[in-house]
């Protein structure tokens, strides 16, 4: 069952969505701990794109335009010299489907307002303030100004850190010895541990995992990425289809 559904079923759904200068202020200061998790993150994504050759506008531009760490990072990985368009796009939008699912359980809080509204907001969505407004929303708030304030936060943390970390990377003169050529790897691994849900995660993630070696023997450059994407994502949807 959705969030959305659980949160109905709890009948603590806000009767009247409200727009505040205050709910903002409490979405920013609340957003305010988990700034560290972001820092970390985007200082990471700094030091990569000045690995792999971006300028300094060009990265601070992905990651004000962008804003999403796990598509970013995935886009460095299938980058070349030129870049594939259709390779970069077809692997940002993989890894950004879950954004759609995270949009629908906050219908509470964005349905009632103006589409103008609603649809900015959800140019802040991320991770991060999606769990706070979550638990906002569960607990029966009905300021969705929360949600724009705490993604504010992070946004500009998510900027001000890229920077930092394209400005102070090259510091490392041997990144390999300190084995940073392994950070891509370990933060996706990272994300995806909390993901895991045993049984049904096992058959998705070991079609991923064949598909993804098979791709990398026989096909060239990064594009055993997407093909393990798909073979995961399709064989998940087949399972649930099931269910």
């Amino acid at each position: 069952m959705s969030s959305v559904g659980r949160a109905r079923r709890a009948g603590d759904l806000p009767s009247e969505v409200i727009f505040t200068l205050v709910g903002f202020r409490h979405g920013f200061l609340a957003a305010l701990p988990l700034g560290m998790g972001a820092a970390t993150f985007g200082a990471l994504f700094g030091f990569l794109a000045d690995q792999r050759g971006l300028s300094a506008l060009e990265s601070l531009l992905m990651s004000g335009l962008v804003f999403a760490g796990a598509s970013q990072l995935l886009a460095l990985e299938l980058w070349a010299d030129p870049p594939s368009i259709i390779l970069l796009s077809l692997g940002a939008a993989f890894v950004n489907l879950r954004f759609m699912m995270m949009a629908a359980a906050l219908r509470p809080w964005l349905a009632p307002l103006p589409p103008a509204t609603a649809y900015g907001s959800l140019l802040l969505l991320v991770d991060m303030n999606f769990a706070l407004s979550l638990g906002e929303i569960r607990r029966g708030k009905r300021d969705a100004a929360y949600f724009v304030g705490a993604g504010f936060l992070l946004w500009l943390i998510w900027i001000a850190s890229t920077g930092f970390g394209f400005a102070f990377g090259h510091l490392l003169e041997d990144p390999e010895a300190w084995g940073l050529d392994f950070l891509v790897a370990a933060c996706f691994l990272a994300m995806l541990v909390p993901l895991f849900e045993r049984h049904r995660s096992i058959a998705p993630w070991a079609m991923a995992a064949g598909a993804s070696l098979l791709a990398w023997h026989f096909l060239p450059g990064a594009s055993y990425l997407l093909v393990g994407a798909l073979a995961g994502a399709t064989t998940g949807a087949l399972l649930d289809g099931r269910r």
